[in-house]
């Protein structure tokens, strides 16, 4: 939902704080989703480490789209990301941004690495 919180942990209770109008504690429903493997297509491909690689190209165009700042034709000058933009000062107080994921969200983490470090 757009939020960020930070976690500090100064006691056994670690108290989710910033500087968002939000309640200290933040309680999030949980989601089962029910749907068996199966239901996933994996179109052509005989394994899903294949459709996922080869889906790549399309999923980071997409990801991309309206977020690259152009300076002429096939020429960019910047990235937009808007959804950090409020987020700012908080980034560039943090001592330390910890990026967690696993398969593509691993790599993705890895990719935004530099980025953020430009924003501190």
């Amino acid at each position: 939902d757009g939020g960020i919180s930070i976690l500090k942990f100064d006691s056994d209770n670690a108290k989710a704080t910033g500087g968002l109008p939000r309640p200290a504690s933040v309680q999030r429903a949980l989601s089962i989703l029910e749907m068996e493997v199966e239901q996933i297509k994996k179109g052509n491909y005989e394994h899903y480490m294949q459709k996922e690689i080869h889906e790549q190209p399309e999923s980071l165009k997409t990801t991309m789209s309206g977020r690259l700042i152009q300076e002429g034709p096939g020429k960019v000058k910047g990235i937009l990301l808007g959804g950090l933009k409020d987020y700012l000062k908080t980034i560039r107080r943090s001592r330390r941004i910890v990026f967690i994921g696993c398969g593509t969200s691993y790599n993705a983490a890895l990719a935004a690495r530099p980025f953020v470090e430009e924003l501190s």
